[in-house]
C-alpha cells in the first residue's frame, strides 16, 4: 500500500459523502443510534470509479431473478463483491456465491477517511470463521476478522465542497 492519502475529487461523491457525515452527526447528537448505513449503488459506484471496475453482468439471456449479479467484474473476468461499512465493527452480510475478490471500502466517518481493503474470496473460504458464518443463513461476516493491513490497498479522503 501507498503511503499517499489519495482525494476524492467528483462532487456527486463528495456531495454525498459530506451530507451523510452531516446525517451521522444529527444521530450522535440526538442519540437516535451509533452510525448510518451509506446506499450500496454509492459505494459500489464508487469502487468502480476508483479501480477501473466494470459493472457486473448477468451472461445469460434467461430471466432468472435468482442468479447472483456480483456488484463488479475487473478487467481479468474476476467477479467482483463490494461492502461497505461506517462502524468500527465492520459488521455486513456476505453473499456464499463464488466471488474472486472482496474489496472492502471502510468509512471512517470521525477522521473523513476511506480505507479501502482487498481479499481473495479463496482467502475468505478458507478461515475456519467463515465456515461456521455460512451455517447462518443470514450469513453476517465481520470482516475486519478477515482482513489485516497486508489487505489494505489505499486510503482516500474525499474533497470539501
Amino acid at each position: 500500500m501507498s503511503n499517499n492519502i489519495k482525494l476524492i475529487k467528483e462532487e456527486k461523491f463528495c456531495k454525498l459523502y459530506w451530507k451523510s457525515k452531516e446525517l451521522y452527526n444529527l444521530i450522535l447528537e440526538y442519540d437516535f443510534g451509533a452510525g448510518i448505513s451509506l446506499p450500496s449503488r454509492f459505494t459500489e459506484q464508487l469502487c468502480r470509479q476508483l479501480y477501473n471496475l466494470k459493472k457486473y453482468e448477468v451472461k445469460d439471456n434467461t430471466k432468472d431473478t435468482n442468479k447472483k449479479a456480483f456488484d463488479a467484474v475487473d478487467e481479468h473476468g474476476n467477479n467482483i463483491e463490494i461492502k461497505a461499512t461506517t462502524s468500527k465493527s465492520s459488521s455486513t452480510t456476505i453473499s456464499t456465491e463464488e466471488f474472486d475478490l472482496l474489496y472492502w471500502m471502510r468509512f471512517s466517518l470521525d477522521t473523513d477517511e476511506l480505507f479501502i481493503y482487498s481479499i481473495t474470496g479463496e482467502e475468505i473460504r478458507s478461515n475456519s470463521e467463515y465456515q461456521e458464518i455460512i451455517k447462518d443463513p443470514r450469513n453476517n461476516i465481520t470482516l475486519k476478522k478477515f482482513l489485516t493491513d497486508k489487505h489494505l490497498i489505499d486510503v482516500y479522503k474525499f474533497n470539501t465542497i
